[in-house]
């Protein structure tokens, strides 16, 4: 695990300065209950290349992800398998006063014939991947999550959370 995967910052965060909030659970909660995330990748030129994704998680608090070998992000992904998923509750009016939360870390493709568990709790959520998941060139992802941020709204931040907090029985 790398200590360093979201760039410290110089400014240092006084708990006390804003509301207290169940960190933990308002992380699980997005990472759970989240369809949808934002999909960061790196081009070959070292250039982040943002997507959306459907964001299915197994039971310990892996996210997996599924994406068409064709795909610019699967390919970047080939190359270099640092990635960001990005989860927040898209869609309401004004997204800087609710939770998100930020993930970085690698994507693991997982090899067919050996993503049975994954490709069950990504139909479950997803019942029209099948379609797609029946593709040749389609890969299952999971993500090794090796740093998070979570920004729980407005005066609300939680920036000493673990990936440990994941794997948490949740509330």
């Amino acid at each position: 695990m790398q200590d360093d995967a979201i760039t410290p910052r110089p400014a240092e965060i006084d708990p006390e300065a804003g509301t207290p909030f169940d960190a933990v659970a308002c992380a699980q909660d997005l990472l759970f209950n989240t369809p949808a995330a934002a999909l960061s990748t790196l081009d070959p030129g070292g250039y982040p290349y943002g997507t959306v994704t459907n964001l299915a998680v197994m039971p310990d608090g892996t996210p997996i992800f599924f994406a068409a070998g064709l795909a610019l992000h699967a390919r970047n992904i080939a190359v270099d398998n640092r990635i960001s998923l990005v989860m927040a509750p898209f869609g309401v009016p004004d997204l800087l006063t609710k939770p998100r939360l930020t993930l970085v870390g690698r994507a693991i493709a997982i090899s067919k014939g050996e993503d049975e568990a994954e490709r069950a709790v990504y139909l479950a959520r997803f019942t029209k991947a099948k379609l797609y998941l029946q593709l040749p060139d389609a890969i299952m992802y999971r993500m090794d999550v090796e740093s998070l941020q979570l920004n729980g709204g407005p005066t609300r931040n939680a920036s000493a959370l673990t990936p440990a907090i994941l794997r948490q029985p949740r509330p």
